[in-house]
């Protein structure tokens, strides 16, 4: 069975890019860009791990990580940075650098996920 990967952010190209990316390395990928049906999709999956695009405000970011952490404890976050943008303030299992590049990204939800 498939690793669940669940994506947020709003930015509909970087899901989609993101998306593409892990399912291509065999992970269950559900994205999505709404608030409610992130935290629906929180409650109905067992994500492995769930992935905060550098695309989520930081006032939503400190929201959502929080509630994460509380409905699915054994689940991994990662959240996906870049220089324009820190996110220092939400807890996360680990930290990414966007603009690092797709290799960087793939290889932080891979560890998270083993």
């Amino acid at each position: 069975m498939a690793t669940t990967i669940l994506i947020y952010g709003v930015d509909p190209l970087l899901l989609e890019t993101r998306r593409l990316l892990l399912s291509r390395q065999a992970f269950d990928v559900v994205v999505t860009h709404d608030p409610q049906q992130f935290e629906t999709k929180l409650r109905e999956l067992e994500p492995s791990v769930s992935v905060y695009c550098s695309s989520l405000d930081q006032q939503e970011l400190e929201r959502v990580v929080p509630l994460a952490e509380r409905l699915r404890p054994s689940m991994k976050n990662l959240v996906v940075e870049t220089l324009s943008y820190n996110a220092n303030s939400a807890r996360a299992d680990m930290r990414v650098d966007g603009l690092r590049g797709p290799q960087a990204f793939l290889a932080a939800v891979e560890d998270l996920a083993r």
